[in-house]
């Protein structure tokens, strides 16, 4: 792999203050795009296997369901393993940082052809659970990413500003709406550094072909040891792949709905999926309590359609990230 790339002083400055840098493909160098879409094309034919990568399905606007992301997958392929470890692109990053750093999450967001945005938002909301420090991302582009095909949007200097947040961690749409978003495109292959306090969002992509991206984010060294693990472990609980089981806390939120209806088998199987589909991926369902009482739903149903709902919109941020 090559060397670390040594980053001018402006290029630093540029990080700090509007917190965000792009480098192009030829300044890095660190892969060419070829083999970064041919590794991309390896990670999402890898089949769902249990444990190990982490596949999430998406709904489009027609209701077809596609892949969105694989995530978790750098430790199962040589390349990336190789690439997102090593101390070329870490280095990169330990010129922005002051700090070594160390590889926190990792996913590919395919973006295929229809497939949807992703709200204005901050990444932190979605890792404070694990500590609240300030991680950085690299943003390599597998494709190009372009206006057309929902590229990644930022408000240049965020990263330095009270931002507002709405329920379940997005960004308010009042703040969303008072601010000028700058579309960032990028060629195959460039590379796009952000940290986790800047606000991005991204735009469904309307064109007929995928715009994918490989996600690197990091921490700092001296933030503490195993963070990737415990990440994972969690998001594997509670936001689990689409070959996972359900997390425990949904699995008894869907029994209790089912002990509390007096209704048919296939009845309580539609409320099981509901369940998965709202707490997991993040979907919205309105009308869940009048369709649990027209389904024939007793108890407290109500109130755990309350808890769905309000557990769907907090899900939409953690789920997305």
């Amino acid at each position: 792999m090559a060397t670390p790339v040594q980053l001018t002083p402006a290029q630093i400055k540029h990080f700090d203050t509007q917190g965000y840098l792009i480098l192009r493909a030829e300044e890095h160098n660190l892969i060419s795009p070829a083999v970064l879409q041919q590794w991309t094309a390896e990670v999402r034919a890898l089949p769902r296997e249990q444990g190990k990568w982490m596949p999430y399905d998406e709904i489009t606007a027609t209701g077809e369901r596609q892949i969105m992301r694989t995530e978790n997958f750098a430790d199962y392929h040589s390349g990336f393993n190789t690439l997102l470890h090593g101390t070329a692109l870490c280095g990169i990053l330990a010129q922005l940082t002051g700090d070594e750093m160390v590889l926190f999450k990792d996913k590919i967001n395919y973006k295929l052809a229809g497939g949807n945005s992703f709200g204005a938002h901050l990444d932190a909301p979605a890792y404070d659970h694990i500590g609240q420090i300030e991680h950085t991302t690299a943003n390599l582009a597998v494709d190009a990413a372009t206006i057309a095909n929902g590229c990644v949007e930022v408000v240049p200097g965020s990263h330095r500003m009270d931002v507002e947040l709405a329920e379940g961690g997005m960004i308010s749409n009042a703040w969303e709406d008072g601010h000028e978003w700058v579309p960032v495109e990028l060629a195959s292959g460039d590379l796009l550094m952000f940290g986790s306090h800047l606000a991005h969002r991204s735009k469904p992509n309307k064109t007929v072909k995928a715009r994918s991206s490989v996600y690197a984010t990091y921490h700092m060294q001296k933030d503490g040891e195993e963070l990737r693990r415990s990440y994972y472990e969690d998001r594997r609980e509670n936001f689990p792949p689409d070959h996972g089981e359900l997390p425990a806390a949904l699995k008894l939120i869907c029994n209790c709905m089912v002990v509390n209806l007096a209704c048919r088998e296939n009845t309580r199987e539609r409320l099981r999926s509901w369940c998965k589909e709202v707490c997991v991926r993040g979907a919205i369902y309105e009308d869940r309590g009048a369709r649990c009482h027209s389904e024939g739903a007793r108890g407290n149903v109500n109130e755990i359609c309350v808890w769905l709902q309000t557990s769907a919109r907090d899900g939409v941020a953690r789920s997305q990230q």
